[in-house]
């Protein structure tokens, strides 16, 4: 129920109709203090897979009450799977460009204080990951079978 949000939160009905595809969709709204520059720390949530052969990254951007064709971005996605997949192998002194996901070189406990996590990542699981950054498609970003 969007209108009882903030009226600085709330999207124009001109935006609804520019994304119908969200019309029966459930969100979480994170609404952060005002105070001036804070530390952040990273947010996560679980909800119900509506296709559960894919993982939904929900990043398309609103910021001027418009939805746009592109969208400056600088985002990090995160996410484990629930079956590991090896890391990548870099060969020594071989150029190499970095894959469009990454998966960790170790289990998540060897960077991830995964006790602070509380039960949302798997110690002993890799994590895998995107960087977006810069001007990009205004879209969501899925994950086809991630498992």
């Amino acid at each position: 129920d969007f209108a009882r949000l903030d009226a600085r939160f709330r999207l124009a009905p001109e935006v609804w109709t520019a994304l119908p595809r969200y019309a029966d969709w459930g969100f979480a709204v994170f609404q952060l203090a005002p105070d001036g520059d804070q530390k952040v720390h990273p947010m996560a949530f679980s909800f119900p897979r509506r296709d559960p052969s894919r993982l939904f990254f929900p990043t398309v951007h609103v910021h001027d009450g418009e939805v746009h064709g592109h969208a400056r971005f600088d985002h990090k996605l995160f996410y484990q799977a629930r079956r590991d997949a090896p890391p990548p192998r870099f060969e020594p002194g071989v150029p190499t460009t970095m894959p469009e996901w990454f998966t960790s070189f170790g289990p998540a406990e060897r960077f991830v204080d995964t006790a602070r996590a509380r039960g949302v990542i798997d110690p002993t699981r890799h994590v895998r990951g995107k960087a977006m950054f810069g001007e990009l498609a205004n879209d969501d970003v899925w994950v086809q079978d991630p498992a």
